[in-house]
């Protein structure tokens, strides 16, 4: 409960259409119990045999009347309500949604994408119903429960009594099965977000998986993950049965008590028959409340339980954010200092560790060493995606822990060994390094990174879409794309991690020669394991277990003999 008060919020958003609801659940209510009194009445007159048809004939347009107003109330108050949830829906969606996108890298580590994915679609579904059928359900039980006290007490009040006797049973039983259902329920939308997060690897994995021939035991694998939601559905159906039947039960036992001991009344003169069929109406007016309480509690659960899963996620603070007085980074030059800079990604042992490197604005620098010495995670550390253990990183002379992250990432264009593209068109795809950026620019910007040649041989151009992660283009093309989306950023820092791996030396060497006009006044950072492509770099750092270990151009590295030229000359080999 302790996201309950935020959960409330949500309605001050909308409070005018809220207020509109909630008169209309009231009106509902209070025409719904105008009804049986009129049943009541027009079974008195036709007993007593003291009116006429007239008198009869205007009771029932009365209770038309009462009819017709409670069918208005009860359609505002269903339809509207329904607008509203999923108005509060659609807001806190967009909210997780945009503090997602904030949260650092670390935190995607841990999370599972199609988890992530159930907190905004099923989550948010049973909010949805929960915001309509919360405060608003509450209000009309709550007036139908007291109107029919106070109506039953009035027709007679030893009946009444009896009838409020079963109350507190039917409350109490609600309780007890809430309390269960709150917790099945949050292990049941955990169990859909395991079948939503097996269902994605496996497909997501599908070539790998037909590859090996691995369907048979990933079937085995999803269908256990359907068997644990199918059992937790179970308990959840048992539960809501059980507490249903409950109800109902003493609902029964309520109504025959009230139809024997009204039945002996009617007998004996204490009691008209009117009161008697207007008794047995107005009960259910009365347990109903109770009754629709055990389902009220469900959907309480339900949405809280998803509420509490959203609310898990909002206040989950990034770990890398602006500080409170940080400075935008402007008028760039891309001098790059780096002092006794360590980073480990888990307690295990450090990635860097007291990593010393200068590089001065404009300089060509290519960072090579064997895989797992930290070269990539030097890359993502100088946008900040990750905070280093310890240590420095300045720009221009000013620790990026002080800058805006915005004008820090502007400043940098990273281009990744794994390039991932969305699902839609080429430009679209380039586009994101510049949303503002004409046809002409797009197009040059593939030319340098040799991708005009292939888009221009496509039946769409730069119109073709790339399916999902592109998958319908090569390796080679998704690099070639996202250099290219580099380029169209056109940052005063340039960082190249492997993004040319996938490509042919040709292709290579093109790209890099188009890259060399165009990083005039840029710094660039290559990170690279074909040592043939950055032999022409102005400087080539050497990392071993997390350190500088050599330090020179491609000559005097090989005049040195050390790992960079056993490495140069293992791959010639």
């Amino acid at each position: 409960m302790k996201h309950f008060k935020k959960f409330l919020s949500y309605y001050k958003l909308y409070w005018k259409k809220f207020a509109l609801i909630m008169l209309a659940a009231f009106g509902s209510s209070f025409t719904a119990l105008m009804i049986p009194l009129c049943v009541k009445k027009i079974a008195d007159v036709s007993i007593g045999g003291t009116a006429g048809g007239q008198t009869i004939l205007n009771l029932g347009i009365t209770m038309a009347v009462w009819v017709v107003l409670f069918l208005i109330f009860d359609y505002i108050y269903d339809y509207f309500g329904h607008v509203l949830g999923a108005k509060m829906e659609n807001t806190l969606r967009e909210e997780l949604f945009s503090h997602i996108e904030k949260l650092s890298f670390s935190f995607f580590d841990h999370h599972k994408t199609a988890h992530l994915m159930s907190n905004l679609t099923n989550d948010m579904l049973d909010l949805a119903e929960f915001f309509h059928h919360g405060p608003e359900d509450y209000l009309m039980n709550f007036v139908r429960f007291v109107g029919a006290s106070i109506i039953l007490l009035g027709i007679n009040v030893k009946l009444g009594l009896i009838v409020l006797i079963f109350v507190p049973a039917m409350v109490l039983s609600t309780i007890l099965w809430g309390k269960r259902l709150r917790r099945i329920s949050r292990e049941k939308q955990a169990r859909i977000a395991d079948i939503n997060s097996g269902a994605a690897d496996i497909i997501s994995g599908i070539r790998t998986v037909q590859s090996f021939t691995q369907e048979e035991n990933q079937r085995e694998r999803f269908k256990r993950t359907g068997d644990d939601f199918q059992r937790s559905r179970k308990d959840v159906y048992r539960t809501e049965s059980y507490a249903d039947k409950t109800i109902t039960g003493l609902n029964y036992a309520c109504t025959i008590a009230v139809a024997i001991i009204g039945g002996l009344g009617v007998m004996n003169g204490s009691m008209s028959l009117a009161d008697l069929i207007a008794f047995v109406l107005y009960i259910n007016y009365l347990t109903d409340p109770i009754q629709h309480l055990a389902w009220m509690i469900t959907q309480f659960q339900a949405g809280m339980a998803g509420f509490d899963r959203v609310m898990d996620i909002l206040e989950t603070e990034p770990e890398i954010q602006d500080a409170p007085n940080a400075e935008a980074l402007a008028d760039v030059s891309g001098e790059i200092e780096i002092e006794n800079l360590s980073f480990s990604y888990s307690e295990q042992d450090e990635v860097l560790d007291k990593l010393n490197m200068h590089i001065p604005a404009g300089q060509f620098t290519a960072v090579v060493g064997t895989s797992g010495e930290g070269k990539s995670t030097l890359c993502a550390l100088l946008p900040r995606f990750y905070s280093p253990t310890e240590g420095t990183i300045k720009i221009d002379g000013k620790d990026i822990t002080g800058l805006t992250l915005k004008s820090l990432r502007e400043s940098i264009a990273w281009v990744q060994q794994d390039t991932y593209l969305f699902d839609a068109s080429i430009a679209e795809n380039i586009r994101m390094g510049n949303m503002n950026a004409s046809d002409e620019d797009v197009k040059r910007a593939a030319s340098l990174a040799d991708a005009d040649s292939f888009i221009s041989e496509l039946p769409e151009g730069y119109d073709s879409l790339v399916g999902e992660r592109g998958v319908l283009l090569s390796g080679g093309q998704r690099q070639r794309i996202g250099i290219a989306r580099a380029v169209l950023k056109d940052a005063p820092i340039l960082l190249l991690d492997e993004a040319t791996s996938s490509l042919d030396n040709l292709s290579e060497r093109r790209i890099y020669d188009s890259l060399m006009k165009l990083r005039k006044g840029k710094t660039t950072l290559v990170v690279a394991h074909r040592l043939s492509t950055v032999r022409d770099a102005e400087r080539i750092i050497v990392l071993d277990k997390g350190k500088v270990a050599e330090d020179g151009t491609h000559d005097e590295l090989m005049a040195k003999n050390g790992i960079y030229a056993e490495l140069y000359k293992r791959q010639q080999n």
